[in-house]
């Protein structure tokens, strides 16, 4: 019965099981295949950890059986790495060592059966952590192969070598052993009993770098010197090389015993191969012998120099610097070399600028190599190699000198230390020191001591500074033919020259008087010349009284001469002055002709103020090339120059003497000036050249004394030994002035006083009459000399100092030369006398000459004759200035002048007397006459009647001496003063706003010809006048321009210039016609507007006519065009899409295609959609300008992309903008701009997109899904597509391929990103209302019960940054309607109710399941009605 149960529960549980397995089944998810890679790579795991397990465990065992020990668990496991480990090495060292004996073996074997023809040299490289026994094996190695390798060259000698061996007999010591070939004898002496070993050889190989058995060790050698030459800071620049050694029997090199004596014999003088005698470098060349020092492995241990330790003996050396004979003792064999090189000293090559001029050389030279000065002083460089060098585009530059400056100061802003010489020491033929030394004034600031400093290479730097080697000359004036007179006095002691008494005592004036240096001493003279000369005053305390300076200035004084061509020609052309400035350039005296150079030079390089500008030293050469070491750093009152300045930090030329041809500071500091001319006071004391007037002034800086006397009295005192001071006489104003100061100050005093009071103080008048308080008005005006009367000037200028000289003199007084008048013609109530083309006639009469007097001079007679064309070779008629002859009438007695022009008369004797007539005077244009500043007192109203118009002015007589200028001025009648006006206008209607408009004026000048007007204009009514200098008046529109003062018959010329492209090139230019005072002769104008560019008619002429205003007016018309703009809109389907107002923008269009807004304007349906655009200029810089249009809008943006205009920001609108929700815009214009082609924009009608997530209730896309779009809800007006890559686009019913079905494609997504992966996208709608209907969809789906309405465009009033892309759209002001590009759909469909499918895998589980568990049911059912009836059996 139990065994009955147990079967029945063993069946049930079996029924479960299968149960089980079938429900496990069932929910499997991961496939078989999975399962079984799975299960692979575990296995495959579980295989190799076994495997490794197994070979660890075998590993283990093979360790523990080589090795015995007594080890903790721990040890035992790391036992066996360890001991792996150990082996492998042990096995490696072991191999190694084989492979190196079979090495080695095999190395010995080459090396004794290879036959060398020349010796190599082994290099063996040690190495720190190799083994002892290692060592020891590789010192073996190489003394091997070092016996195997000489014994082998011993064989294989060269056949040109020469060598001697020691006697036979190993006992007896050779005491000479030789070498010889074809370009040396080598001889080796012992210089100590058996220093060469018994029976040594002498070998020697010479090391060629050509020769293929030395080309190694020729590099090698090179390498060295190299090494140390970079090392010890010089260049190479070649070498010859030897091998010398001694050799045995056997052919092994060995050392001398002692000390030997190497002789070098050159049969010919040599030089490195590759260098020319002729070479420059070679000629500052120093030649070494040096000796490659090497240890037991022939490794070169130190490259030694032999004369540093006495070893050099002897070298003989040409002029070229070529090797006849060496000789040197040594104490052991290798290489030996004679090499050619020279200091190298680095330095910045600049000029006087900082500039690094075209250069290739970066270093210096210097003669030896180790122990080297190098002087820069101006005596010591000019045999130096680095004194000139050429620059790369040919120039030479010289030596200024050297400076030295911390590496984070720059040159010129920063001058450094100038030094005078730089000094280099080394020890043990490493640098250890640069030393340089310099000038400077000691404590008490009274003398130059020589101061001494370390230039450290790593943190200064040392420059040399260059200055371009040029000497140039200016033109200069012949002063004798302008009238002054020149001396210049060469002191060869100044106490010989003045006499007994030294000139100091004599005249005093020291250079320090009452613990004050360098100050004026004023009072050292008499305020009155006596007999030409000055005369000591005795008012100083070391000064003498009643002592002439005659001997000092006098043309019979020893080494006095007359001299010429100081003053620069180049100035008095450009400014009418006279002028000399020895701080602007040098001049020497050759002969009696001073030679100015634009270069400017010192005498002393010693650092005072006064040695760092230019010096007057006109008895010292400069020297093309020969440069101080001072540059130019103060001007001439002291002061520092700006480094703004042209010429701050110029080079100065160093001072030379030509008797001792030296520069060592042998200057002429003793010399004196002398310089007279006459001059005749102009009117006001002012002087006019080349249209510009200025106060006639003298002025004077320099050092020492200085006196200007005129007619005789000191008027100007600048006496004593001084620093350079400055003084001037102003004879506008007659103020006379003297800057004064003491050394080293800035405070100046100004000693002022009058030319009056001069004379005032001397008590006579410029006549010499004695002085009159009731007649001074007959002689000055004011504080000054009378207008046109006659004067004479005198100089005296003495350097006496001893130390630096300066000079600049500077005036404009017109000097008249002896014996000579002058006639002027001036005009009054005008300043265009230069624009009058009006000629004026003169005649001269002089005394008529009638014999001589006892002394020889010309006696004249009471009658008066007339300067004639006839008698121009006695007297000389020439326009003042010039060589030019005046114009005379046909008969040659009367002679013209135009106002302003001046004629010299020359011939004349002091005492002659002479009178002057201006003939024809018109009375009607001249209304009064003055001579010499003085009314014409004859010419009366009463003589002035009809027919009789015309008048002579007749002077007074007078001597030549007392009256040098006759100046006749004309006062212009008022007809004869008129005025041109100048009138700008524009067209009519038109405005030219703030633009202004030029104009030149050129009138008729004296030489007839145009000339461009420079003075004085008025604009408008305004009073204040304006200046030009060129012609050139600008104006705006409505403006008139007011010339004044000009004379009748003036021609004139008036030109619009630099007329804008804004305006029509050729305006209207015509005469203003007002009344009988107005009126234009021969006037010629434009009567049109033209743009034709070849045609001038930019300018008016015409002449003023006596007693009559000019007046012309130029009427311009802007050059401007119009540009025609339309705008068009597509149309949509109904035909009545909203329009709204939108903004063109006219641009101006560049080459580059850059745009520039110009004007905007609104275009609207009121308009008809078009407009005109004015006012736009045709042209821009002579160019045409080039227009197009765009659609703008206003924006708040500024920057890039943004065009301002009129204060306000714009930018364009392209595609992407939108003028509403159903238009967007264009930035692609049609057309031309023309009203026949208009510029046309055309705004397209906005397309929109729909896009559909199709997908099933579980969340996955559908694929396959079957739609229609149509414009009811009923489906009846479908919308037809065309397939594209993307998806469909809109189209029309007739296209080739067009369907109204859309059908979803398959994508990959999730839940999550359904709106970015649409499975139907639908592009190209117009804004319309769609209805999506769903035609077709998955088995097991249901469709869609009700179309999905669409409405195009999708707005909202919020952004939304999940519906982009979207554009904006402002309906109403404040209010933003934001606008979609595409409407996105999300569809998901129901699933339906679906029976499981027959025959599939999980039915069948089912299946057997359930059949499992109906058995089961049966089981227990038949198991429980049989215990029941058992039951029962048994009850009964």
């Amino acid at each position: 019965m139990k065994r009955k149960m147990k079967k029945k529960l063993i069946a049930f549980m079996l029924c479960m099981v299968l149960v089980i397995c079938n429900s496990v089944s069932i929910l499997a998810d991961t496939p078989a295949a999975a399962t079984t890679t799975a299960e692979n790579q575990v296995g495959e795991t579980k295989t190799a950890k076994n495997e490794k397990s197994s070979e660890e465990n075998k590993s283990k065992d093979d360790n523990d059986t080589s090795k015995q020990s007594e080890e903790t668990d721990e040890t035992k496991d790391e036992a066996p790495e360890a001991t792996t480990t150990e082996k492998k090495e042990e096995t490696t060292e072991a191999t190694t060592k084989e492979k190196e004996d079979a090495t080695t073996a095999t190395t010995e074997a080459e090396e004794t059966t290879t036959e060398a023809t020349t010796e190599d040299k082994a290099t063996t490289e040690a190495v720190d952590e190799t083994s002892e026994s290692d060592k020891k094996k590789e010192a073996t190695t190489t003394e091997n192969s070092s016996e195997t390798s000489g014994t082998t060259e011993e064989t294989t000698e060269t056949a040109d070598e020469t060598t001697t061996t020691a006697e036979d007999d190993e006992t007896t010591a050779a005491t000479e052993l030789k070498y010889e070939d074809e370009q040396v004898l080598i001889t080796v002496t012992a210089n100590e009993e058996n220093a060469i070993p018994a029976g040594a050889t002498l070998k020697v190989v010479p090391i060629l770098k050509n020769d293929t058995a030395t080309q190694a060790q020729y590099t090698e050698v090179e390498k060295q010197l190299k090494d140390k030459s970079e090392k010890e800071d010089y260049t190479t620049l070649g070498f010859l090389a030897y091998d010398i050694t001694f050799t045995d029997a056997q052919g092994n090199e060995i050392e001398p015993n002692g000390q030997v004596v190497v002789n070098m014999s050159y049969k010919k003088a040599v030089l490195p191969s590759g260098i020319e005698a002729t070479d420059e470098e070679i000629a500052d060349a120093n030649v070494a012998v040096l000796h490659l020092e090497e240890d037991a492995n022939k490794q070169v241990q130190n490259v030694a120099d032999l004369s540093e330790n006495n070893q050099l003996q002897n070298i003989e050396l040409t002029d070229s610097n070529e090797v006849t004979q060496a000789e040197f003792v040594t104490e052991s064999f290798s290489v030996f070399t004679l090499t050619w090189g020279y200091g190298r000293i680095e330095a910045q090559i600049i000029d006087t600028k900082g500039n690094h001029f075209n250069t290739d050389n970066k270093e210096i030279r210097v003669s030896n190599w180790y122990e080297g000065t190098i002087l820069f002083t101006n005596q010591n460089v000019e045999d130096r190699n680095f004194y000139e060098i050429k620059a790369n585009d040919g120039s030479n530059y010289c030596f200024v000198k050297a400076v030295v400056l911390n590496d984070n100061e720059s040159y010129p802003e920063n001058l450094g230390i100038t030094i005078e010489s730089l000094s280099r020491k080394q020890q043990n033929g490493y640098l250890y020191n640069y030393a340089y030394t310099y000038k400077e004034l000691d404590e008490q600031g009274k003398e130059y001591v020589e101061k001494r400093g370390n230039f450290d290479p790593d943190s200064q730097t040392l420059y040399f500074v260059y200055a371009k080697d040029e000497l140039t000359t200016i033109h200069t004036i012949d002063n004798e033919d302008a009238g002054i007179t020149m001396r210049m006095i060469d002191y060869a002691n100044p106490a010989q020259a003045y006499g007994e008494t030294s000139l100091d005592n004599a005249l005093g004036g020291q250079y320090t008087e009452k613990e004050q240096s360098g100050r004026v001493k004023q009072g050292l003279l008499k305020k009155v010349l006596q007999d030409d000369y000055p005369v000591t005053s005795g008012e100083n305390t070391s000064n003498e009284a009643n002592r002439s300076l005659k001997s000092l200035f006098s043309e019979t004084t020893q080494e006095s001469k007359t001299v010429n061509h100081l003053f620069s020609q180049d100035i008095y052309n450009a400014t009418g002055y006279y002028e000399y400035s020895s701080f602007e350039n040098y001049a020497y005296l050759s002969g009696n002709n001073f030679i100015v150079y634009e270069q400017i030079g010192t005498p002393r390089e010693e650092e005072e103020y006064y040695f760092q500008r230019g010096n007057f030293m006109p008895f010292n050469p400069i020297v093309k090339g020969r440069f101080s070491s001072n540059t130019n750093l103060y001007d001439e009152n002291g002061l520092k120059l700006d480094t703004s300045n042209p010429r701050y930090n110029e080079p100065l030329y160093s001072t030379f003497d030509e008797k001792t041809q030296t520069y060592e500071k042998v200057n002429n500091y003793y010399f004196g000036m002398y310089m007279e001319a006459d001059f005749a006071q102009p009117k006001d004391g002012k002087v006019t050249h080349d249209g510009v007037t200025n106060d006639m002034v003298y002025e004077f800086n320099g050092d020492d004394d200085l006196w200007v006397y005129i007619d005789d009295v000191l008027v100007l005192d600048i006496g004593g030994i001084h620093d350079a001071h400055s003084g001037s006489i102003n004879f506008a104003t007659g103020e006379v002035v003297v800057n004064d100061s003491a050394k080293g100050s800035t405070n100046i005093t100004q000693l002022k006083t009058t030319i009056k009071d001069c004379f005032n103080e001397a008590r006579i008048f410029p006549d010499g009459k004695k002085w009159d308080d009731a007649k001074v008005s007959d002689y000055f005006t004011g504080n000054t000399l009378k207008n046109y009367s006659s004067h004479n000037i005198k100089m005296f200028y003495m350097e006496r100092g001893g130390g630096a000289s300066n000079l600049h003199v500077k005036f404009n007084i017109q000097p008249i030369p002896e014996g000579e008048i002058q006639i002027s013609k001036e005009l009054s109530n005008t300043d265009k006398d230069k624009y009058a083309n009006v000629e004026f006639a003169f005649q001269v009469y002089v005394q008529e000459e009638e014999g001589t007097d006892d002394a020889g001079n010309p006696t004249f007679s009471d009658k008066f004759i007339p300067i004639t064309q006839a008698n121009k070779t006695k007297y000389p008629v020439v326009y003042n200035g010039t060589e030019q002859e005046v114009k005379w009438d046909e008969n040659g007695n009367t002679f013209y002048l135009k106002p302003g022009e001046t004629a010299a008369i020359s011939g004349l004797q002091a005492n002659q007397q002479y009178y002057v007539i201006e003939t024809g005077v018109e009375s009607d244009e001249y209304d009064d006459i003055k001579i010499n500043d003085t009314s014409y007192e004859e010419f009366d109203e009463n003589e002035d009647q009809i027919g009789k118009p015309v008048k002579d002015v007749k002077t007074t007589k007078a001597e030549v001496s007392d009256r040098k200028i006759v100046v006749y001025t004309n006062n212009c009648s008022g007809s004869n003063s008129r005025e041109l006006w100048i009138t700008k206008s524009m067209a009519e209607g038109q405005s030219a706003g703030t633009d202004e408009f030029t104009f030149k004026v050129e009138l008729e000048g004296t030489d007839g010809q145009l000339q461009a007007y420079s003075g004085k204009y008025y604009i408008n009514n305004d009073n204040n006048p304006q200046t030009t200098t060129n012609g050139i008046i600008k104006i705006q529109s409505g403006d008139t321009i007011k010339i004044t003062g000009i004379l009748a018959g003036t021609e004139f010329k008036v030109t619009e210039q630099d007329i804008s492209d804004t305006y029509l090139d050729n305006p209207i230019i015509e005469e203003v016609e007002k009344d009988g005072n107005w009126g234009i002769k021969d006037f010629q104008g434009s009567k049109g507007f033209s743009s034709d560019e070849d045609t001038d008619t930019t300018s008016c002429t015409g002449e003023i006519i006596l007693g009559k205003n000019a007046q012309v007016k130029f009427t311009n018309s802007k050059n401007v065009k119009s540009i025609y703009v339309e705008k068009k809109w597509e149309e949509g389907n109904d035909g009545n899409v909203e329009k709204d107002t939108v903004t063109f923008g006219v641009f101006k269009q560049k080459a580059d295609d850059s745009l520039t807004l110009v004007q905007v304007a609104d275009i609207t349906t009121q308009n008809q959609w078009k407009h005109t655009f004015t006012d736009l200029p045709v042209k821009e810089n002579n160019s045409d300008i080039t227009y197009t249009i765009r659609e703008v809008t206003e924006t708040t943006q500024t920057g890039s992309g943004t065009y301002p205009l009129n204060g306000e920001q714009y930018r364009i609108l392209n595609e992407s903008d939108y003028i509403n929700e159903y238009y967007h815009a264009s930035d692609d214009p049609q057309g031309t701009g023309t009203s026949t082609s208009p510029f046309t924009i055309e705004n397209g009608l906005k397309t929109f997109g729909i896009n559909v997530v199709k997908k099933g209730s579980e969340g996955n896309w559908m694929k396959g899904v079957e739609f229609e779009l149509c414009l009811d809800k009923a489906g009846t007006q479908k919308v037809y597509f065309v397939k594209t890559d993307t998806g469909y686009e809109y189209s029309s019913s007739n296209v080739e391929g067009a369907s109204t079905t859309l059908i979803t494609n398959d994508v990959e997504g999730t839940t999550t990103d359904e709106k970015d992966n649409p499975n139907l996208v639908i592009t190209g709608l117009p804004a319309d209302t769609y209805y999506l209907i769903e035609t077709k969809t998955q088995s097991g789906f249901s469709l869609l019960a009700n179309p999905v309405e669409i409405v195009l465009p999708c707005a909202s009033s919020e952004k939304s940054d999940s519906q982009a892309p979207y554009y904006e759209y402002k309906e109403t002001e404040g209010q933003t309607t934001y606008y979609y590009d595409s409407y996105t759909a999300v569809i998901t469909n129901n699933k339906l109710f679906t029976m499981p499918e027959a025959g599939g895998r999980n039915i069948f589980m089912m299946t057997l399941a359930g059949t499992a568990m109906i058995a089961l049911a049966a089981g227990s059912t038949i198991y429980y009605r049989r215990r029941r009836g058992a039951h029962n059996k048994t009850r009964r």
